[in-house]
């Protein structure tokens, strides 16, 4: 399954882009030192991935399900509604 978003420091992004073409990639923080980095507030850092995903997403997004069991198929239907109805609903 490809991959549409990457999150972390200043530096994930383009160390993703060649093992992924056209990821998005979305800051959350920046790294100082090896062993430490200066993070968003978790609010911010929420709003940041929520906006980054959507934009990622908008568009071209093409998903399609199969399975040879119906009741793991309509599980797994269900499972992508609550995990995108986060996308549209604010908090």
């Amino acid at each position: 399954m490809p991959i549409a978003v990457i999150t972390g420091d200043q530096y994930v992004g383009p160390e993703a882009t060649p093992f992924c073409p056209g990821i998005a990639s979305v800051e959350v923080k920046r790294s100082i030192s090896r062993y430490a980095a200066q993070h968003s507030h978790p609010a911010v850092a929420r709003e940041l991935v929520r906006d980054g995903v959507r934009a990622a997403l908008s568009g071209n997004a093409t998903l399609a399900l199969t399975d040879d069991e119906p009741l793991r198929l309509h599980r797994a239907f269900i499972t992508l509604v609550y995990l995108t109805r986060s996308l549209v609903e604010s908090y």
